[in-house]
């Protein structure tokens, strides 16, 4: 869905190709074998985005303000992830922090008819503000972005720097959840390097787990390219 590819994801990589002997081994002395051998592993990293802006309510999506439903419900068995829950959904630190001014929110979902967003910060060292010594807790002050030069109001949706701490669900991003019925999530691989993308090196994110969200999908709405020159872009 990112009509700006090259900044949107960095990361559709194969990072290891794993190919089998062509005779393996087998702990009973080889008279069984596995139905679906594994042949390739392939890891996707999401590039300047936490994981739970696409999963944090997984596999739980609640119907759109149309009352569309593209993601209808979870194969049985589906595991819920480490995502936002209990007080991280209604008693957040961003919520809490006075830091954040008017723009201390809670998180809030994002619903389909707002794809489009104000693109968000990724830089250094407004991330290292926005994680302040491991709290979390001051994303709208530091990432966040809202009306502006480079965005219109229309795609802030009245939440200003807040709108730092929305996400997506599976009735928006639903690719994204219907992969995620079929393949394993690393809804616990935490990324510590800090540092805004140059030299085409990627930043991979998307088990990072934060408080806010330090960055966003945005998109061709807004006016002009937003943040360090990167192009403002759709989920």
């Amino acid at each position: 869905m990112h009509l700006y590819v090259k900044k949107a994801v960095a990361g559709l990589a194969a990072a290891a190709l794993l190919l089998l002997p062509a005779a393996p081994a087998f702990a009973d002395g080889g008279h069984s074998q596995t139905a679906t051998p594994i042949k390739h592993l392939v890891i996707i990293f999401q590039e300047n985005v936490s994981f739970d802006h696409y999963f944090a309510t997984y596999p739980n999506a609640q119907p759109n303000a149309d009352q569309s439903v593209f993601f209808s419900h979870a194969k049985s068995g589906t595991p819920t992830v480490n995502g936002l829950t209990g007080p991280l959904l209604t008693n957040n630190p961003n919520a809490n922090n006075t830091g954040n001014g008017a723009n201390a929110i809670n998180p809030f979902r994002l619903d389909r008819s707002q794809a489009s967003t104000c693109d968000q910060g990724h830089n250094y060292g407004p991330e290292q503000l926005a994680f302040d010594g491991g709290l979390m807790d001051l994303f709208p002050a530091s990432t966040g972005a809202g009306e502006g030069p480079f965005c219109a109001a229309a795609f802030a949706y009245g939440k200003d720097k807040g709108l730092v701490m929305g996400y997506f669900d599976g009735n928006t991003v639903t690719a994204m959840w219907n992969y995620a019925q079929h393949f394993a999530m690393n809804d616990k691989f935490l990324w510590h390097e800090l540092r805004a993308l140059y030299s085409g090196r990627p930043q991979p994110r998307i088990g990072e787990h934060v408080s806010g969200h330090a960055e966003r999908p945005s998109s061709q709405g807004c006016a002009q390219q937003c943040w360090a020159g990167h192009a403002c872009r759709r989920p």
